[in-house]
């Protein structure tokens, strides 16, 4: 059962207790933000994510453009890498923005941090990237099922 943690316009950010996974959605109205306002959002995220210390981490960055804090992004983004890291996120999934400005700067984000500890993989769609977070949390729960002796 999925539970909201946070909502505006801008984004939102959902918790999934049976999961253990946490869906952050960006909409288009991001573009509106400026770097305080943006970072104020990524700080929410990390605050939810050391709160709820979720295994998975799926975020929709489809819609969002963020394209007006060149050079002060890496401040916020490694903050919550470090906060992902250190909460015991095992698997983070994400889409990329259409927006070409945003998903070059993500790109490079992401290459450049921390999360290469985190198991990381972008996706088309949000089905995708839901199926290869818990592909792993239902091999457990199957192998749970039956036990095996020699």
């Amino acid at each position: 059962m999925k539970m909201l943690v946070y909502i505006d316009e801008y984004l939102t950010i959902q918790y999934d207790k049976n999961r253990l996974e946490m869906i952050i959605e960006w909409r288009k109205a991001s573009a509106r933000l400026l770097n305080k306002n943006i970072a104020r959002r990524f700080m929410l995220i990390a605050s939810a994510i050391k709160k709820y210390r979720p295994k998975y981490v799926f975020s929709n960055f489809e819609d969002m453009v963020y394209s007006r804090i060149w050079g002060e992004e890496n401040l916020f983004y490694h903050n919550i890498h470090s906060v992902m890291i250190n909460s015991g996120v095992e698997k983070f999934a994400y889409i990329k923005s259409n927006d070409k400005i945003t998903k070059v700067l993500f790109d490079q984000l992401l290459y450049n941090s921390e999360l290469k500890k985190v198991e990381m993989k972008n996706f088309k769609n949000p089905e995708e990237a839901e199926k290869w977070l818990l592909q792993e949390q239902a091999i457990n729960k199957f192998n749970g099922k039956f036990a095996i002796s020699a």
